[in-house]
């Protein structure tokens, strides 16, 4: 079997109740001070906050055209060192092609030396060759006068 033992519940702590006039004027100044002093301390905080924002956004708003700035001039910055780069590419290329036409214009001459150099070689095989030809027909009829063979 069991035994239950009933608990009363703790106590609340006695609250002072006033009890004259006097002291519920006390309570009322006390209870409106502490009013007036939580309406002023949130006014101040709203007044404070609005202020940080304020300040807040102001140095967004620098940092923004800061940034804004310093990206403008790095891109200039770039740009300006890209047509540099762009001018030193285009005066290696116009060398480049200089020095190529030069060595086209060398190669060209060499090969029309040589062309001349092999058309005059070949004009005397020619020559040589219409001589032996002309040796070789007169050696040819003389041959046939002399032995007596069919005349044309």
């Amino acid at each position: 079997m069991k035994t239950l033992i009933a608990q009363s519940p703790n106590p609340a702590p006695d609250i002072p109740t006033p009890r004259g006039a006097s002291e519920w004027a006390i309570v009322a100044a006390a209870a409106a001070f502490l009013i007036r002093e939580g309406v002023t301390w949130f006014k101040n905080k709203d007044e404070s906050e609005s202020k940080q924002t304020q300040a807040l956004i102001s140095g967004i708003s620098g940092l923004t055209q800061t940034l804004i700035n310093d990206l403008r001039n790095n891109q200039t910055l770039l740009i300006e060192n890209n047509k540099e780069g762009f001018k030193e590419v285009s005066a290696a290329t116009r060398e480049t092609g200089t020095q190529i036409s030069k060595e086209v214009n060398a190669a060209l001459k060499s090969q029309a030396l040589h062309y001349a150099e092999f058309n005059e070689t070949l004009n005397k095989v020619l020559f040589g060759v219409q001589a032996l030809h002309s040796r070789m027909d007169d050696f040819l009829g003389s041959r046939k006068d002399n032995h007596g063979g069919p005349s044309s």
